[in-house]
């Protein structure tokens, strides 16, 4: 009886060491979620790591670096003299700045996009993911036509024709060679080409701006410090930001009749792209405040190397035929970055987390042309500046873990 009491003994303790091991071999770590949801969410072993992805909504709103530079005006300039009898080169009608660079600058918009990242949880709760940023097209346009305000179209309608000082252009450019009308018998008024150059006396002018910016982050994500309420992670990893500008001049001049050719529209366009290539370190911070509701707040700083194209050229309505005169320069300069984010997240249920925050991020020393019109045709000079860019905006998104 005491030897199988012994041998009892034995077997029991050997069953209580071995139960727990055998469980955690099995990779029991945690009970299923409660509820269980019908989806590859979560698992019994998150010990192991394993995949995960989020995705989000953007709401950003980006620097727009125009600034003021008058483009066209109202009246004409008599090129010869023979329209107003006056000395050729005499510029008739009111000058009133019509169309602006200004005009295009805003009020500024906040854009959609979207966010996406793939990541991968190791088994020492390190992680590393690429995510995606793309933000949708900010488009402002401005025009101005041959009707002016309260339809006073100056001394014998000079109001009603437009002007540029576009000079040093080809004959390709000149233009209708009637826009002034005819006079009682039937005449032209004036010699033709009196009104010389498309951009003289014109009758429509349109302008646009479009802005458009993606970017792609790997981040290697490590815990260094973490209790019960807070913790505490690095970040590390290479970068990628995309910023494209164009703005766009178009300029229509029209028969005395109305109508007009391909040849009759000329095209102007500033182009800047700035690649921003380089890597970025940073910091996580994450507060439980229970309820399944958690605040954080994340930094880091980058340095990139920006390669920038400048492009801006002339051509006309009749694209990529006829005369064009096109300049284009590659450029560099060093950016640094700084980025912030603040926000609040909910633990829905195992493996569904919720997040809403304010994302921040600052490039110093970028590249734009802030007044983009070259009025000189041949000797194309528009001017590009250093410009610090601020993007900010909303974000709302959700994580799975599978």
């Amino acid at each position: 009886m005491r030897r199988t009491s012994v041998w009892q003994g034995v077997l029991l303790t050997a069953a209580a060491l071995a139960i727990p091991s055998l469980a955690s071999a099995q990779g029991f770590d945690y009970a299923p979620p409660d509820p269980v949801l019908p989806l590859p969410l979560f698992n019994t072993q998150p010990g192991l790591g394993g995949l995960y992805a989020s995705g989000d909504f953007v709401f950003f709103h980006q620097t727009n670096p125009l600034r003021q530079q008058e483009i066209g005006m109202r009246g004409f300039i008599d090129t010869d003299g023979s329209v107003t009898g006056k000395p050729p080169g005499t510029f008739v009608g009111s000058a009133e700045n019509v169309l602006d660079v200004n005009q295009v600058r805003g009020p500024s918009t906040y854009e959609p996009g979207f966010r996406v990242e793939l990541g991968w949880k190791f088994e020492d709760n390190s992680t590393f993911a690429v995510n995606f940023l793309y933000i949708a097209l900010a488009r402002y346009n401005a025009a101005a036509t041959a009707a002016p305000k309260n339809a006073q179209a100056g001394d014998g309608g000079a109001d009603t024709f437009l002007t540029a000082f576009v000079y040093n252009f080809p004959n390709d450019y000149s233009g209708p060679p009637i826009k002034t009308g005819t006079n009682a018998f039937g005449l032209p008024i004036g010699n033709p080409f009196a009104l010389y150059g498309i951009w003289n006396g014109a009758s429509i002018m349109t302008e646009e701006f479009v802005q458009r910016a993606e970017g792609v982050d790997a981040t290697y994500r490590v815990p260094v410090y973490e209790t019960e309420t807070y913790r505490f992670s690095g970040i590390v990893g290479p970068r990628y930001f995309w910023i494209w500008e164009r703005f766009r001049w178009r300029t229509t001049s029209l028969e005395f009749d109305g109508t007009s050719n391909p040849t009759d529209v000329a095209l102007f366009e500033n182009i800047t792209s700035n690649e921003l290539y380089g890597a970025f370190i940073g910091c996580e911070n994450e507060w439980y405040v229970g309820h399944g509701f958690a605040l954080y707040l994340n930094f880091d700083a980058a340095a990139l190397l920006d390669h920038v194209k400048e492009k801006d050229d002339y051509q006309l309505g009749t694209k990529d035929a006829g005369p064009e005169n096109k300049r284009a320069v590659l450029d560099y300069t060093f950016v640094p970055e700084l980025e912030a984010k603040a926000g609040i997240a909910w633990y829905l249920a195992e493996g569904i987390q919720l997040r809403l925050d304010y994302n921040g991020m600052v490039f110093f020393n970028t590249i734009a042309s802030p007044r983009p019109v070259s009025f000189n045709y041949g000797g194309l000079d528009p001017g590009w500046e250093h410009v610090t860019r601020l993007f900010d905006g909303i974000t709302a998104g959700i994580s799975l873990t599978f």
